[in-house]
């Protein structure tokens, strides 16, 4: 019935789009497009979380980020953050989330065409923001150095075990 009723909608609207001759073609092909995610969003809501991020969910200069990727990224942004872990809020977070890996594999690509192999990573949340960066940075492949007198962190004992985290997987501590 959601459907149906979504479907009539956009469909009354269309009808009187075709009344009026001045439109452009595009502006049919909007409504169009408008009516085929009506009927996606309906199928999705009743889609699991899992199987809607489940595969590839984007591809990059044929690097591909998968539906794991996506959801490692979400349960990190829900930690820090101190949301509720629920569907309603990772549903929430998938634009912004999907938005910041896109820019990352971008970022590595461009470093990487460039052959720059080093990258140096500075600034605050050592403990969380520059440790992940730094990890993301050393699993994409580059040496990467934190450097220790550039970087601040929430507390002490969590920087410091941040520190010996990043040190024991390669990551240089400068």
């Amino acid at each position: 019935m959601h459907h149906t009723i979504e479907s009539y909608k956009v469909s009354d609207t269309l009808n009187n789009l075709e009344k009026d001759s001045n439109l452009k073609a595009m502006t049919v092909i909007r409504y169009i497009v408008i009516l085929l995610m009506v009927l996606t969003i309906g199928t999705i809501t009743k889609a699991s979380f899992a199987k809607q991020i489940a595969g590839i969910v984007a591809t990059i200069n044929d690097e591909a980020i998968s539906g794991t990727d996506l959801e490692a990224r979400l349960n990190f942004a829900i930690l820090t953050t101190g949301l509720p872990k629920t569907d309603e809020v990772k549903k929430s977070l998938i634009p912004q989330t999907l938005n910041a890996l896109i820019d990352e594999t971008l970022k590595a690509q461009e470093l990487k065409k460039n052959n720059i192999n080093q990258v140096d990573i500075v600034g605050l949340a050592t403990d969380y923001c520059v440790k992940y960066s730094s990890i993301d940075a050393y699993n994409e492949g580059f040496k990467t150095n934190v450097l220790r007198f550039c970087v601040r962190g929430i507390s002490v004992e969590t920087t410091e075990t941040a520190f010996k985290e990043m040190k024991d997987i390669g990551i240089s501590i400068i």
